[in-house]
């Protein structure tokens, strides 16, 4: 069973990569070729579900995102999108699965350095990039 043709922007999407950078579509190309030449149809459907669970995640943090919390239950305090932490939790979670799925930790390193989200929440949209090691 191949990837559907929309799995590899599903895959740039959850990595924070750009779809229109030639160098990181090919990157991913490669190894979704290598999971389907090598893992066959289990490695297939463990991807596919691991980026399922990821745009779920995505999906409810989002709609429930001006969604209040009680955060010091003491004094009665609320914060506004502090529901959605757990959302964020789990979609790096599945972030990270399909990274340890696709590709070997010298790939990953490359693309720790140059995806949107590593190094804070994938929520936010920041500049800064951390190296992780």
């Amino acid at each position: 069973m191949p990837f559907a043709s929309t799995t590899r922007d599903r895959v740039l999407n959850a990595l924070g990569l750009p779809v229109v950078a030639p160098r990181w579509v090919e990157f991913v190309d490669e190894a979704l070729g290598r999971a389907e030449n090598y893992g066959g149809e289990d490695a297939v459907t463990r991807i596919e579900g691991y980026l399922t669970k990821y745009e779920s995640a995505e999906s409810t943090r989002n709609s429930e995102a001006s969604s209040s919390a009680l955060i010091r239950a003491d004094v009665l305090e609320w914060e506004s999108g502090q529901r959605n932490a757990g959302y964020e939790v789990e979609m790096i979670h599945y972030r990270d699965l399909v990274l340890a799925s696709l590709f070997i930790s010298e790939e990953r390193e490359s693309i720790y350095i140059e995806s949107a989200y590593f190094g804070r929440s994938p929520g936010t949209k920041s500049n800064r990039v951390s190296i992780r090691r």
